[in-house]
C-alpha cells in the first residue's frame, strides 16, 4: 500500500524521522497552545481587539519572517536556527503562565511567531538532503498530513485541558513539545540539513 511505503520511509530515512516527529510533536503543541492563547486573553479583557492583536502577533511573523530575512538565514547553519527557534519557544511558553497582562501575552505571541517563522523555512529548505530524490514527494506528503493532523487534534485538546484545568497546562505541554524537538533536531548531522535550494524555497508540496 502507498500508505505504509510512505510510513516506512521513517526507517528508511531515519534523519527525516527525527524531523517528522520533532514537527508532529510541536505542531500539536503549537496548535494546542494557540487556541488556550485565544481563551486566556478572552477571559482575561473579555475583548475581540485583543484577540485579534493575539492572532496577528501570532501568526502576521511567520509569513514577514520568510519574506523579508530568507536570503539572510540561508547564510547560517539551518540546524542552529531551528534549535535556537525551538529553544526560544521553549522560553515562551515556560514564562507565559507568570504573565498578567494582555500586552505581555500578546507580546511573547509574537516571539514565538518570529521563532516558528525561522523553524519552518528552515526545516524543508534542507528536506531534500535528508531523503533520497525520489521519497522527496512522500516525505512532503508526510509532513503536510502531520500538519492537517495537528491542526485538528491540537484544539481539540487544548480545549480540553483549558477546560479541565488553566491554559497554564498547554502551555507547559507547548514547551515540553518545543524542547523535545529540539532534542530530535540536535541528532540530525548539521551536514544533512544544508542544501543549495533556498530558505527562500522551502515549503510543503502537494
Amino acid at each position: 500500500m502507498e500508505s505504509t511505503r510512505r510510513l516506512g520511509l521513517l526507517r528508511r530515512s531515519p534523519s527525516f524521522g527525527l524531523l517528522f516527529f520533532a514537527t508532529a510533536g510541536s505542531g500539536i503543541g503549537t496548535y494546542l497552545a494557540s487556541l488556550a492563547l485565544t481563551l486566556d486573553i478572552y477571559a482575561r479583557t473579555d475583548s475581540g481587539l485583543w484577540v485579534a492583536a493575539l492572532l496577528i502577533a501570532s501568526f502576521l511573523p511567520i509569513v514577514l519572517v520568510g519574506l523579508l530575512l530568507g536570503p539572510l538565514f540561508d547564510r547560517l547553519s539551518r540546524r542552529r536556527l531551528m534549535i535556537a527557534s525551538d529553544l526560544t519557544r521553549v522560553a515562551v511558553f515556560a514564562a507565559l503562565p507568570f504573565v498578567d497582562s494582555p500586552i505581555g501575552i500578546v507580546g511573547l505571541a509574537g516571539v514565538a511567531g518570529v521563532a516558528t517563522g525561522f523553524f519552518r523555512p528552515a526545516a524543508l529548505a534542507g528536506l531534500p538532503n535528508l531523503v533520497p530524490d525520489d521519497e522527496l514527494t512522500n516525505a512532503n506528503s508526510l509532513l503536510q498530513t502531520v500538519e492537517n493532523a495537528a491542526w485538528m487534534i491540537g484544539p481539540v485538546l487544548g480545549g480540553v485541558l483549558v477546560s479541565v484545568w488553566s491554559p497554564s497546562v498547554p502551555y507547559a505541554v507547548n514547551a515540553i513539545t518545543f524542547l523535545v524537538s529540539a532534542v530530535l533536531v540536535a541528532r540530525i548531522a548539521d551536514s544533512q540539513l544544508r542544501s543549495q535550494e533556498s530558505l527562500m524555497s522551502g515549503h510543503w508540496r502537494d
